[in-house]
Protein backbone atom coordinates (compact mmCIF):
# COMPACT_ATOMS: atom_id res chain seq x y z
CA UNK A 1 0.00 0.00 0.00
CA UNK A 2 1.24 3.13 -0.91
CA UNK A 3 1.57 6.69 1.34
CA UNK A 4 -1.48 8.85 0.38
CA UNK A 5 -0.82 11.90 -1.04
CA UNK A 6 0.93 14.91 0.87
CA UNK A 7 -0.48 18.42 0.98
CA UNK A 8 1.81 20.85 0.45
CA UNK A 9 2.61 23.29 3.44
CA UNK A 10 2.03 27.11 3.03
CA UNK A 11 4.84 28.18 5.05
CA UNK A 12 4.76 31.82 6.57
CA UNK A 13 8.35 34.14 7.75
CA UNK A 14 7.63 37.30 9.63
CA UNK A 15 6.67 39.29 6.70
CA UNK A 16 5.79 36.73 3.54
CA UNK A 17 3.36 34.20 3.24
CA UNK A 18 4.47 31.27 0.83
CA UNK A 19 1.90 29.47 -0.46
CA UNK A 20 2.04 26.02 -3.24
CA UNK A 21 1.23 27.13 -6.47
CA UNK A 22 -1.76 26.63 -7.77
CA UNK A 23 -4.10 27.28 -10.85
CA UNK A 24 -5.67 30.43 -8.37
CA UNK A 25 -2.20 32.05 -8.96
CA UNK A 26 -1.68 30.83 -12.09
CA UNK A 27 -2.22 34.46 -14.25
CA UNK A 28 -0.16 36.83 -11.86
CA UNK A 29 2.52 33.56 -12.02
CA UNK A 30 2.47 34.02 -15.75
CA UNK A 31 2.78 38.20 -15.54
CA UNK A 32 5.76 37.47 -12.95
CA UNK A 33 7.42 34.77 -15.39
CA UNK A 34 6.60 37.82 -17.88
CA UNK A 35 8.26 40.54 -16.61
CA UNK A 36 11.98 41.26 -18.64
CA UNK A 37 13.44 41.71 -15.45
CA UNK A 38 12.52 38.54 -13.85
CA UNK A 39 13.12 36.49 -16.41
CA UNK A 40 16.64 37.61 -17.80
CA UNK A 41 18.40 35.98 -15.42
CA UNK A 42 15.96 32.94 -14.91
CA UNK A 43 14.58 31.67 -18.49
CA UNK A 44 17.18 33.47 -20.55
CA UNK A 45 15.13 35.93 -21.98
CA UNK A 46 12.86 33.54 -22.94
CA UNK A 47 8.99 34.27 -22.78
CA UNK A 48 7.20 31.40 -21.87
CA UNK A 49 3.30 30.82 -22.68
CA UNK A 50 0.63 30.20 -20.07
CA UNK A 51 0.53 26.87 -20.91
CA UNK A 52 4.04 26.37 -19.49
CA UNK A 53 2.84 27.81 -16.53
CA UNK A 54 -0.22 25.36 -16.09
CA UNK A 55 2.93 22.80 -16.35
CA UNK A 56 4.65 24.39 -13.83
CA UNK A 57 1.81 24.44 -11.21
CA UNK A 58 0.53 20.88 -12.30
CA UNK A 59 4.20 19.16 -11.63
CA UNK A 60 4.93 21.42 -8.51
CA UNK A 61 1.61 19.87 -7.09
CA UNK A 62 2.65 16.11 -8.15
CA UNK A 63 6.37 16.76 -6.52
CA UNK A 64 4.68 17.44 -3.14
CA UNK A 65 1.80 15.11 -3.31
CA UNK A 66 4.52 12.27 -3.60
CA UNK A 67 6.38 13.80 -0.54
CA UNK A 68 9.26 16.25 -2.47
CA UNK A 69 9.42 19.78 -3.01
CA UNK A 70 7.85 21.97 -5.16
CA UNK A 71 7.16 25.36 -5.57
CA UNK A 72 5.44 28.34 -3.47
CA UNK A 73 4.06 31.54 -4.70
CA UNK A 74 5.47 34.74 -2.14
CA UNK A 75 3.05 37.01 -1.10
CA UNK A 76 3.69 39.75 1.96
CA UNK A 77 1.52 39.14 5.06
CA UNK A 78 -2.16 39.87 4.38
CA UNK A 79 -1.68 40.26 0.79
CA UNK A 80 -3.21 38.33 -1.90
CA UNK A 81 -1.18 39.70 -4.47
CA UNK A 82 2.24 37.46 -5.05
CA UNK A 83 5.29 39.30 -5.77
CA UNK A 84 7.13 36.26 -6.73
CA UNK A 85 8.23 32.34 -6.30
CA UNK A 86 10.01 30.24 -4.49
CA UNK A 87 10.94 26.68 -3.90
CA UNK A 88 12.52 23.62 -5.81
CA UNK A 89 12.54 22.40 -9.33
CA UNK A 90 15.05 19.92 -11.34
CA UNK A 91 17.14 21.72 -14.30
CA UNK A 92 19.79 20.20 -16.27
CA UNK A 93 20.84 16.90 -18.01
CA UNK A 94 20.65 14.88 -15.86
CA UNK A 95 18.08 16.77 -14.03
CA UNK A 96 19.32 18.39 -10.35
CA UNK A 97 16.95 19.60 -8.14
CA UNK A 98 18.01 23.07 -7.07
CA UNK A 99 16.57 26.12 -5.41
CA UNK A 100 15.28 28.59 -7.37
CA UNK A 101 13.31 32.36 -6.68
CA UNK A 102 12.15 35.33 -7.85
CA UNK A 103 10.67 38.81 -7.26
CA UNK A 104 9.12 41.51 -9.07
CA UNK A 105 11.38 44.50 -9.24
CA UNK A 106 9.14 46.56 -6.85
CA UNK A 107 10.10 43.92 -3.89
CA UNK A 108 13.62 43.79 -4.76
CA UNK A 109 15.93 45.30 -1.86
CA UNK A 110 14.21 44.15 0.84
CA UNK A 111 15.78 41.02 1.65
CA UNK A 112 12.63 39.21 0.48
CA UNK A 113 14.37 37.01 -1.74
CA UNK A 114 16.71 35.55 1.29
CA UNK A 115 14.03 35.26 3.72
CA UNK A 116 11.00 33.30 1.47
CA UNK A 117 14.61 31.09 0.09
CA UNK A 118 15.98 30.07 3.69
CA UNK A 119 11.89 29.76 4.84
CA UNK A 120 11.84 27.41 1.96
CA UNK A 121 15.31 25.71 2.16
CA UNK A 122 14.55 25.22 6.17
CA UNK A 123 11.34 23.13 4.85
CA UNK A 124 13.65 20.99 2.40
CA UNK A 125 16.60 20.15 5.11
CA UNK A 126 14.50 20.03 8.58
CA UNK A 127 10.88 18.27 7.33
CA UNK A 128 11.72 16.61 3.50
CA UNK A 129 15.51 15.49 4.74
CA UNK A 130 17.41 17.11 1.68
CA UNK A 131 20.90 16.14 2.17
CA UNK A 132 21.89 19.43 0.51
CA UNK A 133 20.61 22.54 -1.55
CA UNK A 134 21.89 23.46 -4.74
CA UNK A 135 21.16 26.75 -6.34
CA UNK A 136 22.88 28.31 -9.91
CA UNK A 137 22.90 31.75 -11.59
CA UNK A 138 24.33 33.46 -14.28
CA UNK A 139 27.40 35.65 -13.20
CA UNK A 140 26.08 39.00 -14.41
CA UNK A 141 23.32 38.32 -11.73
CA UNK A 142 25.04 39.70 -8.83
CA UNK A 143 22.04 39.81 -6.67
CA UNK A 144 21.14 36.45 -6.79
CA UNK A 145 24.54 35.44 -6.06
CA UNK A 146 24.39 37.91 -2.78
CA UNK A 147 21.35 36.30 -1.56
CA UNK A 148 23.19 32.56 -1.96
CA UNK A 149 25.62 33.69 0.19
CA UNK A 150 23.72 35.13 2.38
CA UNK A 151 22.09 31.69 2.35
CA UNK A 152 25.03 30.15 3.56
CA UNK A 153 25.24 28.33 0.62
CA UNK A 154 28.98 28.08 -0.31
CA UNK A 155 30.56 28.70 -4.00
CA UNK A 156 30.76 25.53 -5.67
CA UNK A 157 31.64 25.69 -9.47
CA UNK A 158 31.10 27.67 -12.64
CA UNK A 159 30.58 25.50 -15.68
CA UNK A 160 29.00 26.10 -19.00
CA UNK A 161 25.57 25.06 -19.28
CA UNK A 162 24.04 25.96 -22.99
CA UNK A 163 26.97 27.29 -23.90
CA UNK A 164 26.38 29.72 -21.23
CA UNK A 165 28.49 30.41 -17.62
CA UNK A 166 26.70 29.09 -14.74
CA UNK A 167 27.78 29.56 -11.22
CA UNK A 168 26.65 26.33 -8.49
CA UNK A 169 26.63 27.43 -4.69
CA UNK A 170 25.98 24.55 -2.43
CA UNK A 171 24.65 24.20 0.92
CA UNK A 172 25.01 21.18 2.89
CA UNK A 173 22.54 19.83 5.94
CA UNK A 174 24.06 20.27 9.40
CA UNK A 175 24.32 16.51 10.82
CA UNK A 176 23.19 15.75 14.38
CA UNK A 177 26.04 15.15 16.81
Amino acid sequence: MSDPPREAPTLRTERLELRPFARADADALHAIFLDPEVRRYLLDGLEVERGWVDAEIAASAERFANGGLGLWTVARQGESSPIGFVGFREFFEPPQLQLVYGLVPPAWGEGLATEASREAMGYALEQVGLREVVAATDPPNRASERVMQRLGMKFLEQTSVGGQPTLFYRLRARRAG
